[in-house]
């Protein structure tokens, strides 16, 4: 019962803080901003760490994201709804029978060849950081879109000491969007390849992005997560 009611306090208040973040957003001055833009039709590959700026700076674009059926994934598929994206609530663990997975999966291969594009968070939801799943290299297979490796680099934020090093930009600093070349996944490709191809990528974005705010960035190998 009290479960219940937490959820729902919890929901109504990610309208107003929703609102809150939109004013936060304009005071941030944003860098290749027109990414999204000169990039129809993409799988933007961005980091666990990094949804809270991606969710920023990709408000009202109607990108398509994903959040898992478990209460997390609800408020924070709710505060994207809010922030102007397209929620479909599942997984991409390559179309795997567990709650919701296939259906998501489906849904966001559909979205995709209709012409949206979609924000995948490549390590999540448990890390380690840097290390990417197989779902978003799947789904450039099934969809033929090129995965666009996407990092954010601002001047000034705070880095939290978690598993993802989440990163909350400062008010009135600059965030560069970086990127990679467009990605693409050819049917006949390995898929454990792939993903190791577009992990190293990432891995370069982020240290040329986070160097300044990280004493060593480490190797998915050595992680542990917090």
């Amino acid at each position: 019962m009290w479960r219940k009611i937490r959820l729902k306090l919890i929901l109504w208040i990610l309208t107003p803080l929703s609102l809150l973040l939109r004013l936060y957003a304009k005071t941030l001055r944003w860098k290749n901003g027109d990414l999204v833009e000169r990039n129809p039709n993409s799988i933007f590959a961005i980091l666990h760490g990094q949804a809270l700026i991606m969710i920023l700076f990709g408000r009202d674009k109607g990108i398509y994201s994903l959040s898992s059926l478990s209460e997390d994934g609800l408020i924070a598929g709710k505060l994207q709804e809010l922030m102007g994206f397209n929620v479909i609530y599942g997984s991409t663990e390559m179309g795997r029978s567990r709650r919701g997975a296939r259906s998501g999966t489906l849904k966001l291969i559909k979205a995709l060849r209709s012409g949206f594009s979609a924000g995948i968070t490549v390590d999540g939801p448990l890390g380690p950081l840097l290390k990417v799943q197989k779902g978003v290299i799947y789904l450039s297979q099934k969809t033929g879109k090129p995965i666009i490796p996407t990092v954010a680099r601002p001047t000034k934020a705070y880095v939290f000491n978690s598993w993802d090093r989440f990163t909350i930009p400062l008010p009135f600093s600059e965030v560069e969007i970086l990127e990679g070349k467009p990605f693409f996944v050819k049917p006949g490709d390995d898929i454990d390849q792939k993903a190791l191809e577009l992990e190293q990528i990432l891995r370069r974005l982020y240290e040329r992005g986070m160097q300044p705010f990280l004493r060593e960035i480490p190797k998915p190998s050595e992680q542990t997560q917090t």
